[in-house]
């Protein structure tokens, strides 16, 4: 089968197999051609105009048009009508299926892995005290987030920005930072500048919704807010996880910020801690935006899995996954990200009741959809349907 994807997938059109001559290597009734081309690369193809069956090319020359240069649609629309089943991610690749591939699918949505699940309080203590010194390293000379290590300093292991411990007791401190965790490969198909936009606009609209002065210096604020001075609006830390090539650009340009009541972290976590950390934060964050717009992020589903409510950019399907006020919000620019994280954590930790219900909806989706629920529900009646066929 390697092979047969290998003749297909040469860069020379003219060395792709015809359909037909596919079908019967299938049928076992001919062999693959030897030497092939394993260079997949896709040659460039000037704009160019058909006519008669012909494309005319920008030296008014013409050459034939290949229909195996569409192969692989080609294949998939062939074999996947002979399915005796089919399942798909979304509504909105179903529908696509059914309209433009006569393709008659069912939808089988991503679930989480169980170890996506809540975190205790025990369990956010421990992972808050293993991440301590990353934290404590802020991009730049000080931040809100490095100037709180230093008040904690080494004195007392019990103690971290988030949490404490004092005998058998641990409790979240109320003046802690709200943790907002986004994942990302960092490539251009997520634009972080959205994010980091959003962020300078809460921290200069909290400024400006407190009457702060701008002669007020950051550390006189940190001090305050650490000798346990409530305000309206928290400090916010962004925890990114994930590793990519423009990872270096973006921490170059968070170096730049500035900000009072903002810090950002990069980080890459092990696949135990990584889940615990969905579990301990406030709120996530996605970038995503899908090329086809027929697919949903797993970084969502893994989030809602612990219970974590989600801002994700909106986009055609999304809504499939986010449901709108109840396990999350979207937003379309920085400005109204900026605006949820206003309405969101106004009042934090113990009066900000928009993101306790949104905490709730996620918390129930998160126990309501696992893979056992959706395998049941949704694959099992269409591989028992398809069974008799098998055993014939």
């Amino acid at each position: 089968m390697m092979r047969v994807a290998a003749w297909c997938l040469q860069s020379d059109f003219l060395r792709r197999p015809s359909m037909s001559a596919v079908v019967k290597v299938l049928e076992a009734l001919v062999e693959v051609e030897n030497n092939l081309d394993y260079s997949f690369t896709t040659p460039v193809v000037p704009r160019a105009i058909t006519v008669a069956g012909h494309q005319v090319d920008g030296n008014g020359a013409t050459t034939p048009l290949f229909a195996s240069a569409l192969s692989g649609p080609r294949f998939e629309k062939h074999f996947g009508k002979m399915a005796n089943g089919s399942l798909c991610v979304t509504r909105a690749m179903q529908h696509e299926l059914a309209q433009n591939w006569g393709i008659n699918a069912a939808v089988l949505y991503d679930q989480p892995p169980e170890f996506f699940r809540p975190t205790s309080l025990e369990e956010k203590h421990k992972l808050f005290c293993r991440i301590h010194s990353h934290l404590s390293q802020p991009y730049g000379l000080r931040d809100c987030i490095s100037h709180g290590m230093v008040e904690i300093g080494s004195r007392d292991l019990n103690k971290t920005l988030f949490s404490a411990q004092v005998d058998n007791d641990i409790f979240l401190k109320h003046n802690r930072p709200a943790v907002i965790v986004s994942s990302t490969s960092w490539t251009p198909d997520e634009d972080f500048g959205i994010l980091l936009e959003a962020a300078v606009m809460y921290d200069r609209r909290v400024a400006a919704l407190l009457n702060e002065d701008d002669s007020t210096g950051e550390e006189v604020l940190w001090k305050e807010i650490y000798d346990g001075k409530q305000f309206l609006y928290p400090m916010l830390l962004f925890i990114i996880t994930g590793k990519g090539p423009e990872k270096e650009k973006y921490e170059e340009k968070i170096k730049k910020l500035n900000l009072k009541r903002v810090s950002f972290r990069t980080m890459w976590l092990s696949a135990e801690d990584y889940p615990l950390l969905l579990g301990s934060a406030d709120l996530g964050v996605c970038l995503h935006t899908s090329s086809s717009g027929l697919d949903l992020p797993m970084k969502v589903v893994d989030m809602f899995g612990c219970g974590l409510p989600v801002c994700a950019v909106s986009y055609s399907c999304i809504e499939e996954l986010v449901k709108v006020e109840k396990n999350g919000l979207l937003f379309s620019s920085s400005s109204e990200l900026a605006d949820e994280l206003l309405m969101l954590f106004k009042g934090f930790p113990d009066e900000c009741n928009a993101l306790k219900s949104l905490r709730d909806g996620a918390l129930e989706m998160g126990s309501s959809a696992r893979w056992a629920t959706e395998w049941e529900k949704n694959a099992k009646p269409l591989i028992s349907e398809a069974s008799p066929i098998f055993s014939n």
